[in-house]
């Protein structure tokens, strides 16, 4: 009997950092699970004969899957062999093995194989596999599993892969012998890394009594298939990197002026109402660049990204006096890790900060090259 099931299931969450194996780092669980159940009855003698199943991940993830490790059993159910006096004899061996083939797949459930090595020697990642000796008919034997792969283990599909399990046993007497592998791998995702980059030119006297601009690049978070184009998928954000520049380039530039760069999800659809200058009429599906109006004087800055709505994951401030040119370190905060949902958006803001001695018509030319990174659900 041949049997191979396998679904998508969404569970709570783990985070990585890696490439093909990197060392893993484990934050609170969270992870997709595959189950992959495969039986096999066969009547064998040796170890000529191996057989494959393939299984595959399903087509709509949001990112490349890396394995993060396994819960569920293999076993053997062999059928009890005796000597002429009546003394039992019977024992079976199996070899299991879970792998992922880059670049090929299965040409069908159950084919037979002489090794893994069929579909080429550097073409198979093993992710899990075990061995299963018995000795008593008329029973099963079991191997548990319930393991964490401390190394995170990348499965590219880019090439049209797919995984594999592999029975290679026998009971060495031709009599009805069963392999059998229920199993929930454990996968999440390859880190993404957005940059939060724009420039612009604010006129930092605020403590003018007129109007003056703050400064957004704007991420939406919106859920698809693949990594998206110009939008964060849901997920975890765990790092924030880059620098920061503010620079006094006008000749006319006079006294102490400051900016403020700030990291900062905009959660529970509010971008729609904190940018509306922009977003009105707009279905933010992609990521875009905006202005609004700073506080005058000693009022608040009324920006979005300082409502209680919003969680800061990065603030600091560049101050400079005329034509100064500063720089600044972006770091993430004790918020990160933060999770990000469907209609929340990822703010890379910049606030001009005016000082009573910012002279009138003093303009700073700022920049953020500032990046998130973050594991998709």
């Amino acid at each position: 009997m041949n049997k191979l099931l396998y679904t998508s299931a969404l569970c709570a969450f783990s985070l990585f950092l890696g490439s093909t194996a990197s060392k893993a780092i484990d934050f609170p669980d969270h992870y997709r699970t595959l189950d992959v159940k495969v039986e096999q009855t066969k009547a064998t003698d040796n170890f000529t004969k191996k057989w494959v199943f393939p299984f595959k991940f399903p087509d709509n993830l949001p990112g490349t899957p890396v394995f993060k490790g396994a819960i569920g059993q293999l076993s053997t159910t062999t059928q009890p062999t005796f000597d002429v006096n009546g003394n039992e004899i019977t024992y079976s061996e199996t070899l299991f093995s879970v792998e992922f083939l880059k670049k090929t797949c299965v040409p069908e459930e159950g084919a037979e194989v002489l090794t893994m090595d069929n579909f080429g020697s550097d073409n198979h990642i093993p992710l899990l596999g075990g061995i299963v000796k018995q000795t008593k008919g008329n029973t099963t034997q079991v191997y548990h599993i319930d393991f964490m792969n401390h190394y995170d283990t990348v499965i590219d599909l880019k090439d049209g892969g797919c995984g594999v399990v592999y029975f290679d046993g026998t009971d060495f007497k031709s009599k009805p012998y069963t392999m059998k592998a229920d199993l929930q791998l454990k996968y999440s995702f390859e880190p993404v890394h957005v940059q939060l980059g724009g420039e612009f030119i604010l006129d930092v006297d605020t403590y003018a009594a007129q109007a003056r601009a703050n400064a957004y690049n704007v991420y939406p978070v919106s859920s698809g298939s693949g990594k998206g184009n110009r939008v964060i998928r849901p997920g975890t954000i765990f790092s924030v990197n880059g620098n920061a520049s503010a620079s006094g380039t006008y000749i006319k530039n006079k006294g102490d002026w400051s900016v403020r760069y700030v990291t900062a999800i905009v959660k529970n659809n509010s971008c729609q109402v904190g940018f509306k200058n922009y977003t009105q009429g707009q279905d933010l599906s992609k990521s875009f660049q905006t202005q609004d109006h700073a506080g005058i004087g000693s009022a608040p800055n009324p920006t979005a990204v300082l409502w209680p709505t919003s969680t800061i994951i990065s603030d600091f401030t560049l101050v400079g006096n005329g034509r100064d040119s500063v720089v600044g370190n972006a770091f993430g905060n004790s918020n990160l890790p933060v999770h990000v949902d469907d209609g929340d958006c990822v703010v890379q803001a910049m606030l001009p900060l005016g000082r009573s001695t910012t002279g009138p018509g003093t303009n700073v030319n700022v920049e953020a090259q500032v990046g998130i990174v973050y594991i998709p659900d």
